[in-house]
């Protein structure tokens, strides 16, 4: 395959493919998964989602479809948070990551938890071939998207913040320990 701009003497699939190809992935899990799981997230890598009304991420989401009948998927919002980041992999902690974490104050949209015996189709977002009638929109929680990291001395390096113009205030979602505990482990 010839690209007219190659970055970096090593060839990279996902810099030259529509969207990194995440929707062709997404599509793979549908398809792969369909029969075998009652519900799949489709999130990115840096989007993490902690229940919070009930213990297990099935009691959440059958709960939040049985408020919500005629719903095939759910919506959840994403909120940007910053954090402290590891200087090196073999400091990296999971509980000091979440202990670090600092809030934005802007929701924006965000990512989709589907029922598979009803969900046909899949985009990065929300599929467009779905009816937005048969969405639950979550309010609470909302996804943690873990991007904007702050070096350890407080030194942001993502100009995307200025961009965007983010401003992070304290810690707004409710994470148990347990969940933290689970994860690091």
């Amino acid at each position: 395959m010839k690209f007219s701009n190659i970055e970096s003497q090593y060839f990279d699939p996902n810099a030259n493919i529509m969207w990194r190809n995440q929707a062709g992935a997404q599509t793979d899990c549908l398809l792969q998964y369909k029969e075998a799981a009652e519900y799949i997230e489709f999130f990115d890598m840096d989007d993490v989602l902690f229940p919070k009304n009930y213990p297990t991420y099935l009691e959440e989401f059958n709960a939040v479809l049985a408020t919500n009948p005629g719903t095939n998927y759910m919506a959840y919002g994403r909120r940007e948070y910053e954090y402290v980041k590891a200087p090196t992999l073999s400091e990296f902690s999971f509980t000091e990551i979440v202990a670090s974490l600092r809030s934005s104050k802007v929701v924006k949209r965000g990512k989709v938890v589907v029922r598979t015996d009803a969900y046909n189709a899949t985009w990065i977002h929300y599929s467009k071939h779905v009816s937005f009638m048969t969405r639950a929109n979550v309010t609470s929680p909302t996804l943690v998207h873990v991007q904007l990291p702050v070096e350890k001395d407080g030194k942001r390096k993502n100009t995307s913040r200025n961009m965007w113009k983010i401003e992070f205030g304290p810690l707004n979602e409710t994470i148990r320990k347990d969940d933290i505990r689970a994860i690091e482990e």
